[in-house]
């Protein structure tokens, strides 16, 4: 008897592993099969990532951390930004030779 392939054994899961993507942005494939093991759905990663991708499930992480929206991290940014060095001074210091006047 033939086994069902990675997609035939996981169909009924479907909404299940979309609710997940959505709820847990930070979720991996790996966790992903974890969990559907305990569901005595057992997949390989690979096969599991085919079928999220067939599904156009996408795992896609952001370039941009959501966290940056929060304002206490505004804030903070801002408050570090303020405390660096300026540019200029920067700028003078790397054209130096470790900091130390030219001759």
């Amino acid at each position: 008897m033939q086994l069902p392939n990675g997609g035939e054994r996981i169909a009924h899961l479907k909404e299940r592993l979309r609710g997940w993507i959505q709820a847990e942005l930070d979720l991996t494939i790996a966790e992903m099969c974890e969990r559907l093991a305990k569901l005595g759905a057992e997949i390989k990663i690979p096969a599991l990532w085919h079928q999220l991708n067939k599904w156009g499930l996408s795992l896609k992480k952001t370039l941009h951390a959501s966290e940056q929206e929060r304002e206490d991290v505004k804030q903070a940014r801002s408050k570090w930004r303020r405390e660096q060095p300026s540019r200029a001074a920067a700028s003078w210091y790397s054209s130096t030779k470790r900091g130390q006047q030219p001759a």
